[in-house]
């Protein structure tokens, strides 16, 4: 069931996983897209560790620009934010989890929020 009070019309969610295996940590890079919000999308990216993206607390440095990204470029009420944040994580946690436990490598993921049009 659609969430009439999110501003979010439509999400969509990908990923490419790259194995390599001589690395000590394994990596998310993070590209966000907004539609929307004028005639150009916004744009965010950040790279954060599998293991801080996934268990660490909100106060990391990628999971602060990117909540400062939402509320600030996209004006997404901070109350929304915390539900956007928990859809990438448990997308990245659904597709890791097929992968190996000692999975070393990147996952990119890349998301593309379409924001619902404003009525006057």
């Amino acid at each position: 069931m659609a969430d009439n009070n999110s501003p979010i019309e439509e999400k969509k969610f990908s990923h490419v996983i790259e194995h390599l295996p001589e690395e000590k940590e394994s990596w998310v890079n993070v590209e966000v897209k907004i539609l929307g919000k004028g005639p150009s999308p916004l744009e965010f990216s950040f790279s954060i560790s599998v293991e801080e993206f996934i268990w660490q607390d909100d106060d990391s440095a990628g999971k602060i620009a990117l909540e400062e990204f939402f509320t600030d470029d996209a004006e997404i009420d901070i109350n929304e934010v915390p539900f956007l944040i928990v859809d990438m994580i448990s997308y990245v946690c659904k597709n890791l989890g097929p992968v190996d436990e000692d999975f070393k490598g990147i996952f990119n993921l890349m998301v593309e929020f379409k924001l619902k049009p404003v009525m006057p």
